[in-house]
Parts: C-alpha cells; sequence; structure tokens
C-alpha cells in the first residue's frame, strides 16, 4: 500500500490541526493539497480547520505583503547608507588633499611682512606656565624611570608626576630670571606674564608661524602684487578644499549639513525597519506555534524575510564603521498590540 492510499484512509481520523499542516506543508512544496483532507473532514472540525487556514492566509497574504514593504524599504535604505558612506568618504578624500596643500605650499609673504610678524610674535605676552611648559618640552634628558606604561598601543609615557616636577623647575628657573631683572615681566604670582621672545635666552628662536600653512615663504618687497595674487588664489583653494561654495543659503556648510541630515534619517529608518520587521517575525512565530512550530511562511517570503533582517544587521554595521552606533531595540507590547489588531481587521485571502 501506497503513503497515498495509507493517507487517505488514515485521513478520517486526522484532527483539524493536522489536516491544517498538511495543507500548510503542500502549499509550502507547491504541491496541489489531497482532496481528502477536507472531504474526510467532520462537520465539527469546520471552525478550527477554517481558523487554521484563516492564519495560515493571515501569516502569507497579509504579513507577505508586510514582508514584501518591508524589504523593498530596506533596499531604499541600503542606498542613503551607500550615499552617507560616499559623502563621508569624499569628504575624508578632501580633508587629506587639504592636508597635503598645508604641507605643501608656502604662504607668501613680503620681508616687511614677515619681520613685523616676527617682532609681534616676540612681544606677545604669555604665562609663564606655558613658557615652562615649552622648556620642559624641549628636554632630552630623561631616564627610564620617568616613563611609565598606561597603554599598550602608545607605548612608554612620561609619568605626570615627573612632567610636573620638571615644569616647577623651569618656571623657577624663568622667576629668578625676572629677579634679577633679565627678563620684562607683567603681573605677580601665578598671573605673572613673559615675552614670548624670553625663550632666545635659552636658544630658542621664536618667530611667526603661518596660519594656513606649514611654513611661509618671504620674498623681496617689491613684489608684493605678486603675493596678493597668489593670496587671494590660495584662499579660493582654501574655500573650495572647505566646500565653503556649497553654504548657498548662509546656513553653513550644505555638504555637512546633507551628511548629518542623512545621518539622522538613516539611524532613525533603520532602526523603524527593525521593529517592524521584529514585530513581524513575532507575529509569524506566534502563528507558527498553532501549527506546532511549522514555519507558516511560504519559502519566498521566508526568504526574503530572513534575507531582509541580514540587510538591517550589515546597515547597522557598515554604520559602525562610520562611528554611528545604532541599538536596534525589540518591539513594545503595545506595538505589537497594535500590529496584531491590524492583522486580525484586515481580509486575508487566497
Amino acid at each position: 500500500m501506497s503513503i497515498e492510499q495509507r493517507l487517505n484512509r488514515l485521513a478520517p481520523a486526522l484532527t483539524a490541526q493536522e489536516r491544517a499542516i498538511l495543507i500548510l506543508e503542500a502549499w509550502k512544496d507547491g504541491r496541489q493539497e489531497d482532496p481528502a483532507w477536507r472531504h474526510s473532514m467532520p462537520q465539527e472540525q469546520s471552525n478550527a480547520f477554517n481558523h487554521y487556514i484563516e492564519l495560515m492566509n493571515r501569516a502569507n497574504v497579509v504579513l507577505g505583503r508586510v514582508i514584501g514593504v518591508i524589504h523593498m524599504q530596506t533596499e531604499a535604505l541600503e542606498q542613503r547608507e551607500m550615499w552617507l558612506v560616499g559623502m563621508t568618504l569624499w569628504e575624508e578624500h578632501v580633508e587629506e588633499i587639504r592636508r597635503a596643500v598645508q604641507l605643501a605650499v608656502r604662504e607668501p609673504i613680503t620681508q616687511s611682512e614677515y619681520n613685523a610678524a616676527n617682532q609681534a610674535a616676540s612681544d606677545e605676552w604669555v604665562s609663564v606656565t606655558e613658557l615652562a611648559a615649552f622648556l620642559a618640552g624641549e628636554r632630552e634628558d630623561w631616564s627610564e624611570d620617568d616613563y611609565e606604561t598606561v597603554d599598550e598601543e602608545y607605548g612608554p609615557v612620561l609619568k605626570d608626576e615627573v612632567w610636573d616636577r620638571t615644569v616647577a623647575e623651569e618656571e623657577r628657573k624663568l622667576r629668578a630670571m625676572v629677579a634679577r631683572g633679565k627678563l620684562p615681566s607683567r603681573g605677580k604670582g601665578k598671573g605673572l606674564k613673559l615675552q614670548q621672545g624670553a625663550l632666545s635666552h635659552f636658544g630658542h628662536a621664536v618667530g611667526a608661524v603661518a596660519e594656513e600653512y606649514i611654513s611661509y615663504r618671504v620674498v623681496p618687497d617689491d613684489q608684493v602684487e605678486d603675493v596678493e595674487s597668489e593670496r587671494r588664489a590660495l584662499r579660493h583653494l582654501q574655500q573650495v578644499l572647505e566646500l565653503l561654495p556649497y553654504d548657498l543659503d548662509g546656513e553653513g556648510n550644505l555638504h555637512e549639513r546633507l551628511r548629518k541630515g542623512l545621518q539622522e534619517t538613516t539611524a532613525f529608518r533603520l532602526i523603524t525597519l527593525w521593529v517592524e520587521l521584529r514585530s513581524v517575525e513575532v507575529l509569524v512565530d506566534e502563528i507558527g506555534e498553532a501549527f506546532n512550530g511549522v514555519d507558516p511562511l511560504k519559502p519566498p517570503f521566508r526568504e526574503k524575510l530572513d534575507g531582509t533582517r541580514e540587510k538591517l544587521q550589515a546597515v547597522r554595521e557598515h554604520l559602525s564603521f562610520l562611528h554611528m552606533e545604532c541599538e536596534l531595540r525589540e518591539p513594545l507590547e503595545e506595538e505589537l498590540q497594535e500590529m496584531r489588531g491590524w492583522l486580525e481587521e484586515l481580509p486575508a485571502s487566497t
């Protein structure tokens, strides 16, 4: 006797749940259901059987449509994420170009301007502690005992107490020179200030520092027009590299605003879609419990649901590379209740 014949003989003894599970498995396999599963059903099983069929329809028709929508929205989210990644990488590349320009270009300045800038730098008043810290940083007579390893990644660093002690030593030297009248000063006690030119007494030259670039290129005063022309060109270059031309409405860099807007909306859509996905998964599992744990979804819907989960998790991982941490939370009970009510209200038919 074949298996089909045996099932036909057993069909009258099947419960409503068993009949529904057989039909569900046939649906999922793309097979025609055996008419005997319905024809041999006792009248008293009709209500329970119809309930199971309704659950299958809810899973594959109603929730199936929801799965399709979430899947499409997730694909749109992936495109948004790729746009965000592209904008971020572009900004990083522009920043690399900007730094390379700053390292390679020497800011033009006339000899007179350069002399005046050097004098201004030498005459600038700074706190005695600031000068002492500079002098301490220039020392090289450290011993191995002066270092400690706080983080293996960065290696040994100077101990805090050694640094503080060295700065205090240098400050005492400076204050002693002030007391002997060797250095001009302003203020007293903690408010004592010295001119930066005081560093020349310790063999350190004090000079002007270029604002935008690493160093100056000093040219004769008779080339002032060429200097101004080159400065205008460099200012324009800086504007391009800093994306200032895109400040169209006076509210800040348009490109940066677009990127920040993308970050916020991408994170929001990711979390929203994840909650919707998890809500669907919870409802599908609840329907599956009515079928003794058998997955109620047809393979295309199951594949799309699982694929969407993987896509959302991948988006979350990619955003973490951009230092965006998104918590993919579970749906709240009221959110699940709302979806359950919505699921029951919508018509489901095959």
